[in-house]
């Protein structure tokens, strides 16, 4: 199964090296339940966040190796948890990549979380050990040294600019800390362009949470056309409070089919569409489920008496799942590309967005006439393209043009326009 999915994303990521060139590229690996993100500049200068639990460095060596990148400029570590530094010390091996300038994390204060010891997070301090620098923060304005600039002597450079860091002072607890509230956060800014990035970043006090989201809001410089949604859509995380100081274009939430903790989550993910924000997933999600009559075409993940189901996107709510997902834009331009590669898609938005509206899509592609892929035991069917079609079983899979009678349409198929 591992093999099969790794097969289909390497031929999907293929077809995304296109991509290069003069445009400023922002990645978004499917690694599942975990964070991977790669930032490439117009000037060719690249940037590693996080990178997934321990295995994912399956999918990232190879992603990197299809888009041919060999040296990494920096990495940043949003924190210390294992989803997402799990295989840092095999993404950062002399044989994937070179020429590590720096790695920025929240550095060594305070010890006393969830995972500042365990064997992963000292392993990741031994692969950069004289490399590392902490990441600090400073009034809006101070970029460039609280942070670092791609394509410096460009005419549109690239500007990382980090706003958040060990909770920006405001944790006092004495005891175990949660590492969600230490993540640190980062805006990339790229003429009309921005986007911001910040690990689990926590917005709710209690279940051993602060809330850093809604300080980082009361002075946060504007909003942002992309936001990398904080804690895979927990219910924990972007509050009402961030979303209205940020109010981006578009939300890109990292999560894993079938994951163990119900994300993204339905608070969330409401917040986010009364915010007007276009959601894209890696993956589909789960959910716990009153009843399994909750499931309308996902796939039952957990019965008895607390159902867990498989949570598909709601169109209505302009949510979609995407697999690998690239965005890109070019020097002083007025939009941006989404490029998907679970469906195959491209949508181009304004970057302005409308007051109290959604943003402006301004093209999607028509697509081709599907091909259909569905197991003869199951009970949906697929785009042919679709990761989960790769793993149908080869005894019972079925193909054909139209859809087969009796099934339901997993969320890949999009309906007529």
């Amino acid at each position: 199964m591992q093999a099969s999915r790794l097969i289909s994303k390497l031929l999907l990521g293929l077809s995304l090296s296109a991509l290069a060139g003069d445009t400023l590229q922002l990645h978004f690996i499917d690694v599942g339940q975990g964070d991977a993100e790669l930032l490439v500049s117009p000037g060719g200068q690249a940037v590693l966040i996080d990178g997934g639990l321990p295995g994912s460095d399956k999918i990232v060596n190879p992603y990197l190796q299809s888009h041919g990148i060999t040296r990494l400029d920096y990495y940043i570590v949003s924190h210390y948890h294992n989803d997402h530094i799990g295989c840092a010390t095999k993404i950062l091996s002399p044989n994937v990549v070179s020429g590590l300038q720096a790695a920025y994390d929240r550095g060594d204060t305070p010890t006393n979380t969830d995972s500042y010891a365990k064997a992963f997070a000292a392993d990741y301090r031994t692969a950069v050990s004289g490399k590392r620098i902490t990441a600090t923060t400073s009034p809006s304005g101070a970029a460039t040294s609280h942070g670092f600039v791609l394509d410096a002597s460009s005419n549109q450079p690239v500007v990382i600019e980090f706003v958040a860091a060990n909770g920006n002072g405001r944790i006092t607890k004495s005891t175990t800390i949660n590492e969600n509230d230490f993540s640190v956060a980062f805006v990339v800014r790229f003429g009309q362009f921005s986007a911001v990035l910040g690990g689990d970043l926590s917005g709710s006090n209690g279940s051993d949470y602060d809330d850093i989201e809604t300080s980082l809001a009361s002075t946060f410089p504007g909003p942002v056309t992309l936001y990398k949604v904080h804690h895979h859509g927990s219910r924990y995380s972007s509050n009402t409070n961030w979303l209205a100081a940020i109010n981006p274009i578009v939300g890109i939430i990292c999560c894993g089919t079938r994951n163990n903790y119900g994300l993204p989550e339905d608070g969330a993910l409401s917040r986010l569409a009364d915010y007007k924000v276009d959601t894209y997933w890696t993956e589909t999600g789960s959910k716990n489920a009153d009843n399994l009559a909750d499931v309308k075409g996902g796939v039952v993940l957990k019965s008895g008496s607390k159902p867990k189901v498989e949570r598909l996107p709601d169109a209505s709510k302009h949510q979609r799942v995407g697999g690998n997902i690239v965005v890109r834009v070019g020097p002083h331009s007025t939009t941006f590309d989404l490029v998907t590669d679970s469906p195959q898609t491209t949508n181009t938005y304004s970057l302005v967005k409308p007051k109290g509206d959604w943003g402006r899509l301004l093209s999607t592609p028509v697509g081709a006439p599907n091909e259909y892929v569905w197991s003869a035991v199951g009970v949906q069917y697929h785009v042919a393209d679709c990761p989960k079609a790769a793993l149908l079983s080869a005894k019972h899979r079925q193909q054909g043009s139209v859809p087969p009678q009796g099934m339901v349409p997993h969320s890949c198929v999009k309906p007529p326009a």
